[in-house]
């Protein structure tokens, strides 16, 4: 099975030999699959890489060069040192190691690399008659698998976008065309519709009119619709938080679009601020279409981390309470480690929803009574009119079957983690200080019995 990028991801240096140059050897593993390989890179190769991740805004701290006595063994193991900090916090979160320069750097087995996929990927627009191609857009996307291109309908410019299947893809037939044409068909003002999608054995391309002022996180920037995902949105680039009554609407929008999702048994969890559109009629949830690619959200992690998402609604439900925290603090990444700090720094308006969302006392709400919730009080929106949906048996079972397979594998590298989780502490605790003493007053009291007897 393909690996998730998104898993969190160990980089440790584990070796290194030296000759002409020095290769040091990296032992890379995702814990959760057990999932093992090793790569061997010289210091220039991990410089091109510290230089190429310099506009995501990091303190990498990277170990500078030296041109005299750099085979020194005192000077290797004290870059080697420099070096395994410096990967420890390239795989801090899957914003950075799934990005192009890492994965690229890392080259897990069995993955092809951007400019592997870049042909295959832009395959439709050249046997396509009615679509040109203006130029690719490279680097556009947080996941090195997702790919963007300019294209020109009719003599008007179009986006196209373009993602390779995932984990928990399922096996490409002509449901997969049938789906989408079904869902194209669906009335639901707060979904984007496309223009063209191209699915096929390796992945689905979709083209869609250009957004003039860019995705929702766009405009949050004040960035240009196009361009490299960590110079529109890297750590020293400032996000501006929208007001009060623009979330309520926004999100209250976006969580309609969502309840009519989860109606069509339609997995969909990849909600952020960057698949949103904003016009002034109303904001729409772009980009439903690669839920059947089988990829995950960024989030996952965080919702492995977390004690109450079990199901595919727990999910929606997290990855929109990620979105109102998006657009309330103007961060990217909800920070799951530090729960309540982060919600008591909002505004107190967003305390009791984020809370219900991320810390909930049982369980976490379903998007149905988050729907009801007070938070969205005189908010105006029109509601989906009660449809007698008919979905089409066939479609109703590849998309039960993507849900399952989203739904089994997420339960069982969550039961992984907290299997870790709990050999660690056990780990732990038998290294104590505490447990130490303990252990060593029961031989004591062992050796005076024997000793009394």
């Amino acid at each position: 099975m393909m690996q998730d990028i998104t898993n969190t991801l160990i980089c440790d240096i584990i070796g290194y030999s030296s000759n002409k140059y020095t290769e040091y050897e990296i032992s890379c593993s995702y814990p959760l699959t057990n999932y093992k390989w090793t790569v061997k890179r010289r210091y220039n190769e991990f410089y091109a890489l510290n230089k190429e991740l310099t506009p995501f805004g990091l303190e990498l701290k990277f170990p500078p060069k030296k041109t005299f006595g750099n085979k020194k063994l005192s000077f290797i193991e004290e870059r080697k040192e420099g070096l395994q900090a410096f990967l420890d916090k390239i795989t801090v979160h899957p914003l950075i190691y799934c990005s192009e320069p890492v994965m690229t750097f890392l080259k897990p087995p069995e993955l092809p690399t951007a400019a592997d996929i870049l042909p295959y990927s832009l395959m439709p627009l050249r046997t396509s008659k009615n679509l040109t191609l203006a130029g690719s857009v490279p680097k556009a996307s947080w996941r090195f698998c997702k790919l963007y291109a300019h294209v020109n309908a009719d003599d008007n410019r179009k986006v196209y976008s373009w993602m390779m299947y995932g984990p928990d893809h399922q096996e490409y037939s002509s449901i997969v065309p049938e789906i989408l044409t079904f869902l194209q068909k669906q009335q639901c003002p707060y979904i984007c519709k496309h223009s063209i999608a191209f699915p096929d054995q390796r992945g689905i391309g979709i083209v869609r009119n250009q957004w003039i002022n860019g995705s929702l996180r766009d405009q949050m920037y004040r960035k240009p619709a196009f361009g490299t995902f960590w110079e529109k949105y890297g750590m020293d680039n400032e996000a501006y938080v929208l007001n009060n009554v623009n979330i309520k609407t926004i999100a209250r929008q976006i969580l309609e679009a969502l309840v009519f999702l989860n109606c069509l048994t339609f997995p969909f969890v990849d909600i952020h601020c960057g698949n949103i559109i904003v016009t002034e009629a109303e904001a729409q949830l772009s980009d439903v279409e690669f839920t059947l690619c089988g990829q995950s959200s960024f989030n996952r992690p965080a919702m492995i981390r977390s004690e109450h998402v079990k199901s595919i609604e727990d999910m929606m439900v997290f990855n929109f309470g990620q979105f109102i925290y998006e657009m309330a603090a103007g961060t990217l990444v909800f920070p799951d480690h530090c729960t309540h700090e982060a919600i008591i720094k909002l505004k107190p308006q967003y305390h009791e929803i984020l809370r219900e969302i991320f810390c909930p006392n049982e369980k976490m709400p379903s998007l149905t009574e988050l729907r009801n919730h007070n938070f969205f009080e005189n908010v105006a929106v029109a509601m989906n009119p009660k449809q007698n949906i008919i979905i089409p048996g066939a479609l109703k079972a590849y998309l039960d079957k993507l849900s399952t397979a989203i739904t089994k594998r997420f339960e069982k590298e969550k039961s992984a983690y907290f299997e870790h989780q709990r050999n660690e502490y056990i780990e732990e605790l038998l290294h104590s200080d505490g447990e130490r003493s303990r252990r060593r007053d029961l031989v004591l009291a062992k050796l005076r019995m024997r000793v009394e007897t």
